[in-house]
């Protein structure tokens, strides 16, 4: 016997689907099958169902569905999970959830900022929080199976306490959920999201906490999901652990996502794996800050290739360029200057006029090489094509410090001694670039090209700039409108 119907809903259904241009002839009450005094009836097996009234019912199901999936998910109390205090549901609208406030926003938020210091002692709480949220939902019967375990679904509060948010994918689904990334094989394939799908995500959650990098950041995204759904491969196919992870934490890893549903953990194994690693992460991210410290130094001082080599620890190898501007400055009468002021003035006079210097580079398009003393030195078309337009790059860059130091003064404390005065020499063609030195490297460049360039700046004069023929040739030829 089918189910039975309420006899309104029927009629008001068939109502609003003929109102949109469905075509059925409305039937009387009597020949809708046998009805009761309260309203209901009941569906002849014989008779089939209308599209109309199947859409209808399906629709009422679904909707009776989401509002039991609510239910219980406002009922579900931890200190670990985000706390839903109501659901606002409409048929036919979006559902809107009323969580409570986790002000810090998300874990994946937290990772992406390289202000934010992940230290041991700070993440140790995070990751315990993250454990007892995911045992509290696995421990329900159904469990309530996340579905879609990341660090951007990890909320955190103003006490930096983690919170396991986005859960209550039912186990009674049938379809695989999920951010493809963080999705176990099985899942992949179609399969129904389950608890060891969960262990799954928590795995590679974890690399994402220690690499403090999205998964497979630099992989083709087709070919990463076709490797890991392919169990046949051993190894199976993951993320390279982060280099001086520690061995525990890598251990954990590896048996999260493990290619066997079967073979990996519960939470409270993985709970029992991560006790007590505060000592070791700690040093962990202890140097990988210093690490990280190290780099950014190098990557202000070397082009970023050269500071990656060096960072591998490889041997640079010199690099010819075919065609490059160098600019050459310095300040007119810095000797006398320095006698004038005090070391600390002349500290405090190089310090605005080549910051004001390095702005213009930016501005430009300029590399600038290094500084030595009060000279300044830049060039062009070096580290990116720039061929179209280097010389007149270099140019515009050299009227404009012209002018930025004629406003920068002497001394701030005493005006009367003026502002400064540079002098400006370019020239262009071939060069060689390389790294010299171990103890204390420098990146250089070397060349008839660079010794020409300096003779024009120390045979220039006050605010101007003097430059070679070929200099001049090609300014011309990339920018006429440049006197």
């Amino acid at each position: 016997r089918r189910p039975r119907v309420r006899l309104e809903s029927v009629l008001s259904g068939h109502e609003t689907l003929r109102g949109s241009g469905a075509r059925y002839s409305r039937r009387r009450s009597s020949s809708l099958g046998r009805g009761d005094e309260r309203g209901w009836c009941w569906w002849p097996s014989a008779c089939p169902w209308p599209a109309w009234l199947t859409a209808y019912l399906e629709q009422r199901e679904q909707h009776s569905e989401l509002r039991r999936e609510m239910r219980h998910l406002c009922r579900l109390r931890h200190p670990s999970i985000v706390t839903a205090m109501a659901a606002v549901i409409q048929p036919g609208e979006e559902t809107v959830m009323v969580m409570e406030l986790m002000s810090l926003g998300s874990l994946g938020d937290l990772l992406q900022n390289a202000s934010f210091p992940l230290e041991g002692e700070v993440l140790d709480p995070i990751l315990s929080d993250i454990v007892l949220g995911m045992r509290f939902l696995h421990s329900f019967r159904p469990p309530v199976v996340h579905g879609d375990l990341k660090a951007a679904n990890i909320l955190m509060d103003a006490s930096l306490r983690a919170k396991v948010s986005d859960f209550g994918v039912s186990a009674r689904r049938k379809f695989g959920v999920g951010t493809p990334f963080w999705m176990a094989p099985e899942l992949l394939v179609g399969g129904p999201p389950s608890m060891q799908g969960d262990v799954y995500a928590f795995g590679i959650m974890l690399w994402e906490i220690f690499a403090r990098k999205l998964p497979y950041w630099d992989e083709e995204v087709s070919h990463v999901l076709s490797m890991v759904a392919d169990t046949a491969l051993r190894p199976p196919y993951r993320p390279l652990a982060p280099a001086g992870c520690p061995s525990r934490v890598v251990e954990v890893m590896e048996k999260c996502w493990a290619n066997d549903p079967l073979g990996r953990p519960s939470f409270e194994a993985i709970e029992w794996g991560l006790s007590g690693l505060g000592v070791q992460s700690s040093a962990f991210f202890s140097l990988r800050e210093a690490s990280r410290k190290k780099t950014d130094v190098l990557h202000g001082v070397f082009p970023p290739h050269i500071a990656q080599a060096l960072v591998r620890g490889e041997t640079v190898q010199p690099e010819e360029h075919a065609m490059c501007t160098v600019l050459f400055m310095d300040i007119v009468g810095f000797t006398a200057l320095s006698q004038r002021l005090s070391p600390s003035l002349v500290a405090d006079l190089l310090n605005r006029l080549f910051g004001c210097l390095d702005q213009l580079c930016e501005q430009h398009g300029v590399w600038k090489l290094e500084t030595i003393g009060d000279a300044y030195i830049g060039v062009t078309n070096l580290l990116r094509d720039q061929s179209a337009d280097h010389a007149a790059r270099m140019a515009r860059f050299a009227i404009d410090a012209i002018a930025v130091s004629e406003c920068v003064s002497i001394s701030e404390a005493d005006p009367s001694m003026g502002t400064v005065q540079i002098r400006v020499g370019c020239n262009s063609g071939p060069l060689v670039a390389n790294v010299v030195g171990t103890r204390n490297p420098k990146w250089t460049i070397f060349g008839d090209t660079v010794n020409l360039g300096s003779r024009m700046e120390t045979t220039s004069e006050a605010g101007r700039a003097q430059v070679t023929e070929e200099t001049a040739r090609l300014v011309r030829q990339q920018d006429p409108s440049i006197r």
